[in-house]
């Protein structure tokens, strides 16, 4: 089992860290991460930002409903806490 990150909410990528075309590694030290400013960073194409939301498993309390633009109503309150489901 390799586990979760979060960007703007809670995925399981488990089923796509041999496949993710940057690499394993990017993932495996993502693992239990944010990874939302590597993700911005990486310059992902609209495809990959879709093909995101399979993976999805649940949402962080304090940001807007998910979306893969970030802006700055995206930005946690520090005090949130992790909600998982939908």
């Amino acid at each position: 089992m390799f586990g979760w990150l979060t960007c703007r909410a809670v995925y399981d990528v488990t089923s796509y860290v041999n496949d993710h075309p940057g690499g394993r590694d990017v993932l495996v030290e993502s693992a239990g991460t944010d990874a939302t400013e590597d993700f911005d960073f990486a310059g992902h194409s609209r495809t990959a930002k879709d093909a995101l939301q399979g993976f999805l498993i649940g949402s962080l309390a304090g940001y807007a409903e998910v979306s893969l633009e970030p802006t700055e109503s995206h930005r946690a309150d520090p005090e949130s806490s992790l909600t998982f489901g939908s």
